[in-house]
């Protein structure tokens, strides 16, 4: 049973609604939950004195946002610092109506739009108040654990959850989080992480991904370039340079001069010998054409 509402309470009432590990003022104020407060009451948290515990218990009080929004991503973007109440036996959940004042007796017009929910995620909330259905405000991120350079990076196993704002994109600039509800930074450690199949995130102290790349592989070229693709597959591969490459050798693919995939090969639009059973010509701005398999 709540507190009573009336200004004749008694520390007593505030105990035996609260049910604290102590009987004391100070304790009831420490097992306190601020949404139970009665706002017209104590207009501070924590309470200080006991006349802050009158209604307590009376209704819920949430805070959502100010308005709505016509999509999840953007009512997470919201901040939610505006009070609202629910009934006292019920928490914010689907099927639950709200409303925007004490004693609760005018619903909230949720204009069948999205609120952030200050306890995280967001709710979808009717005209008629009702809230009709919950969100979440982040998306699950699987990664490695982290490794010093991005070659090992690319070769470690993703075994790691962190979290993202819902609906970004993974890539510089995007901030990680430990928890799903967005509040603890990871501390990437300046480390690598594997994302994906094929991307390397490199995660900063702040948790932000400070540079993004692709995993590379590596195959050994001629030294030696030819008019044609086909006259490239007799070269005897006594004399090579490593060139790297993301995904497959194949039509459209760039090659590289570096692991890091930044500085591109001058093919000169020429034949190439690649490893000891493939030849393809490859542009001036390091592109593969006219793949062949040599015999």
């Amino acid at each position: 049973m709540a507190v009573p509402d009336t200004s004749t309470f008694t520390l007593q009432d505030v105990v035996d609604e609260i049910n604290p590990v102590a009987d004391s003022l100070k304790q009831c104020t420490i097992d306190s939950l601020e949404r139970k407060f009665d706002l017209n009451y104590c207009g501070i948290y924590p309470a200080t004195k006991l006349s802050h515990f009158r209604n307590y218990g009376g209704f819920n009080t949430i805070q959502l946002s100010v308005s709505g929004n016509a999509t999840i991503v953007g009512a997470c973007g919201l901040p939610a610092a505006t009070d609202y109440y629910t009934d006292l036996r019920y928490l914010p959940t689907i099927g639950v109506t709200i409303y925007t004042n004490y004693p609760a007796n005018v619903v909230l017009n949720g204009g069948n739009l999205y609120w952030k929910y200050s306890e995280g995620g967001s709710f979808k909330i009717g005209t008629d108040g009702i809230i009709d259905s919950a969100h979440d405000c982040y998306d699950a991120i699987t990664l490695s654990s982290g490794s010093a350079t991005s070659s090992i990076a690319c070769s470690d196993a993703l075994d790691t959850t962190k979290y993202v704002f819902i609906g970004s994109s993974i890539g510089v600039g995007t901030q990680f989080y430990n928890n799903i509800d967005l509040t603890t930074v990871f501390n990437g450690g300046n480390l690598y992480y594997k994302y994906g199949t094929n991307q390397v995130l490199k995660i900063g102290t702040d948790g932000i991904v400070d540079t993004s790349s692709a995993c590379s592989s590596s195959a050994q070229r001629s030294n030696t370039s030819y008019s044609t693709a086909a006259l490239a597959c007799a070269d005897p591969m006594t004399s090579t340079t490593t060139i790297y490459y993301s995904g497959a050798l194949a039509d459209g693919n760039t090659i590289y001069t570096d692991a890091g995939l930044t500085t591109v090969f001058n093919g000169g639009g020429n034949g190439w010998k690649i490893g000891s059973t493939f030849s393809c010509e490859i542009s001036t701005g390091g592109v593969i054409s006219r793949e062949n398999i040599c015999f």
